[in-house]
């Protein structure tokens, strides 16, 4: 790399720190190691975008109104682009709702809602919200009661999009985030990753 790059050994391994710190690649030591590229996950979007909410004083209750603003756009575009095995994916999981004890809700409405960007097939919004849940964690655990009240707005929604009706899902979607994540204390805190 050095001679290919045309760098000296500092300014490679600057790069390379800075890749590894950002989750793009490993770092293997040894003999037969070196820089590994990895596939990031949107928990590296979520503490990049955590990172900068918090240095431009962004509150958790702007995080949220973001995920307000796209969850019904990805919810209209899985009714539009889900596969049937993903359809499929989405009615075990609603039919599994109503046997969610309060302290797995939280879980679950997470993997709801991953399931939605999921089968929205967005490549920008679907890892941008997936992310901004994750960025949402600390403010959204407690309250078992609420939880389990959201996830039963999870059904029609869920059977919307697995009939395919995109109008339906968005407009269902769009009054569940009016709803969701329960009203918290520390919404106006501003966003701290830990």
């Amino acid at each position: 790399m050095l001679s290919q790059y045309k760098i000296g050994r500092p300014t490679l391994r600057e790069a390379l720190r800075i890749l590894e710190v950002n989750g793009l690649i490993t770092i293997k030591p040894g003999r037969s190691g070196g820089p590994r590229v990895r596939r990031s996950d949107t928990r590296d979007l979520a503490r990049l975008l955590a990172l900068q909410f918090g240095s431009r004083r962004v509150t958790y209750a702007d995080v949220n109104s973001a995920r307000r603003a796209i969850e019904p756009t990805l919810a209209r575009l899985a009714a539009q682009n889900a596969t049937e095995t993903e359809r499929q994916q989405l009615a075990e999981l609603l039919h599994r709702t109503e046997e969610v004890t309060p302290n797995e809700a939280f879980a679950e409405s997470d993997t709801f809602h991953l399931s939605v960007a999921v089968a929205s097939h967005e490549p920008v919004l679907a890892p941008l919200c997936m992310a901004l849940q994750l960025v949402l964690g600390p403010l959204r655990i407690g309250h078992e009661e609420s939880w389990t009240n959201l996830l039963g707005e999870h059904i029609p929604i869920g059977e919307a999009i697995i009939r395919g009706a995109a109008a339906e899902a968005e407009a269902l979607m769009a009054a569940h985030m009016n709803h969701y994540p329960a009203s918290h204390p520390d919404q106006n805190q501003i966003v701290d990753w830990e």
